[in-house]
């Protein structure tokens, strides 16, 4: 039997890793080194134990990844990171030192020819669905870096989706949170309260759709629900809540492997997502303009903490404020002359996205971001065999063209210094900005050891981005 088959594993082990997973959200950073392998992940020890049965199979670092990105979305009921969601992921070869990028976020309808009109949340409505990228671009980059077979990564998921997720008293206050919309449709109520009840803290939950939907994934892969009865299906109910899916969307959609967005910052060239994703960018941009003004340490210099605070709202803010034309230094006199960004914070909390990191034992590298996007579920209740729809495009209608890619915010990055790979990140929900440029700032700039760094205050960051008080220049 495979060694990601959780029914091989030790039962206690198996066991305790469910049961932390019931104790809720960790809000605390997380940051590892490895010699011969690593995985680090948001969501569940489960997944990272998966994760770890991948490598110790000789699995690649993509492989480690895939599974434990599978497991996560099992663990999270479909809520916060779904398999119709996107996927961003930044590769490093360690044989060959090349760094990859690689894009599967939501691709849009194309009879959606007048999205200004799509309703916002929580108006429900089939027009608030996108194409899913997360499983087409999870099978991309296992056919260019996997070592296992595609079927052995979907195990672990595939079993806790068989046996149950046991229901801590986070997700069952979200599942109650959602209750209207979790029940909304009959799909909906099939999945998630199929006795008339939704699951409680204490249940488990194990839809059996979600589980017979993995099971032809594992065996078919993406063709399955990009030209397949899943695809039929989701055309079926999006257009039945009045969306404008066709067949076509689907199944025309690709992928995009790319080369990375690059930017030298403090002796280190960073690789992270390329347009037209939007994350990388303000990633790059901010690392630039804190080269430029050469900030202290945050937590222990208050000029350097409001500093920080300005860049990371400059970056937070809308997209017409960083032209691309505008050298670093002219865009740090600008904020200088400005002393300040803004005088809302941006939202500095969230959940709806996962995070992968891995290394294997041939020094590759892997940086994976997947999410919804989205308030966890969305606001349709709309669930093809197993799968929630998120509502994604209700909020970002001013993104969306016909039929073409909707750009991402994940910003997944690895750093590379003369003799290697030095460090791979990637980060959650609206951490994108408030807890990445910190965390690489205070790492490579300022040269402290990552896990020495994820114990400092960097939530002050956070706590203090409505900070009003004025600069010393």
């Amino acid at each position: 039997m495979s060694l990601l088959d959780p029914a091989t594993w030790d039962a206690d082990e198996r066991r305790a890793a469910l049961d932390l997973g019931k104790a809720g959200f960790d809000h605390c950073s997380a940051s590892g080194t490895a010699r011969n392998g690593m995985v680090i992940g948001s969501t569940g020890p489960f997944a990272h134990l998966a994760g770890q049965r991948a490598l110790e199979a000789g699995g690649s670092a993509v492989d480690a990844a895939l599974t434990t990105a599978f497991a996560q979305i099992v663990l999270a009921a479909g809520s916060w990171v779904s398999f119709a969601g996107f996927f961003g992921m930044i590769h490093f070869d360690g044989a060959t030192g090349e760094v990859t990028a690689l894009s599967a976020g939501y691709g849009t309808f194309a009879e959606e020819t007048d999205p200004a009109s799509i309703p916002a949340s929580p108006t429900p409505s089939g027009r608030t669905a996108l194409v899913p990228g997360f499983v087409a671009g999870a099978h991309a980059a296992h056919q260019r870096f996997g070592k296992l077979d595609w079927t052995e990564l979907w195990a672990p998921a595939r079993y806790i989706a068989e046996h149950g997720v046991p229901v801590g008293e986070t997700l069952a206050g979200m599942f109650a949170y959602a209750a209207k919309v979790l029940t909304r449709t009959p799909e909906g109520r099939a999945m998630f309260a199929p006795s008339g009840a939704l699951p409680g803290a204490g249940d488990t939950f194990a839809p059996p759709a979600l589980a017979a939907t993995l099971a032809k994934l594992a065996e078919h892969g993406p063709d399955w629900m990009y030209r397949g009865p899943w695809a039929e299906r989701f055309v079926d109910i999006v257009r039945r809540d009045g969306g404008r899916a066709r067949m076509s969307d689907l199944s025309s959609y690709q992928p995009i492997w790319s080369r990375p967005a690059s930017g030298r910052f403090a002796g280190h060239d960073l690789h992270t997502l390329p347009a037209p994703d939007t994350g990388g960018r303000r990633l790059l941009t901010a690392l630039g303009l804190i080269d430029v003004a050469d900030l202290g340490d945050p937590t222990t210099d208050p000029d350097a903490l409001y500093w920080l605070i300005q860049i990371i709202r400059y970056v937070s803010g809308d997209q017409a404020d960083l032209p691309s034309t505008e050298s670093y230094d002219a865009r740090w006199a600008r904020l200088l002359r400005a002393g300040k960004i803004g005088t809302e914070p941006p939202t500095t909390t969230g959940g709806h996205s996962d995070c992968v990191v891995t290394a294997d034992r041939d020094g590759n590298l892997t940086a994976v971001c997947h999410s919804i996007n989205t308030a966890a579920w969305g606001s349709t209740g709309l669930v093809v065999d197993g799968i929630p729809l998120p509502d994604s495009a209700s909020f970002q209608q001013a993104e969306l063209a016909p039929g073409a890619h909707l750009p991402m915010v994940a910003c997944p990055a690895i750093a590379l210094s003369d003799s290697g790979a030095v460090q791979a990140s990637s980060s959650i929900g609206s951490g994108l900005n408030a807890v990445t440029i910190p965390g690489i700032h205070i790492t490579l700039r300022l040269g402290l050891d990552p896990a020495a760094a994820v114990a400092l205050p960097l939530g002050t960051v956070r706590r203090r981005l409505s900070a009003t008080r004025s600069p010393r220049r």
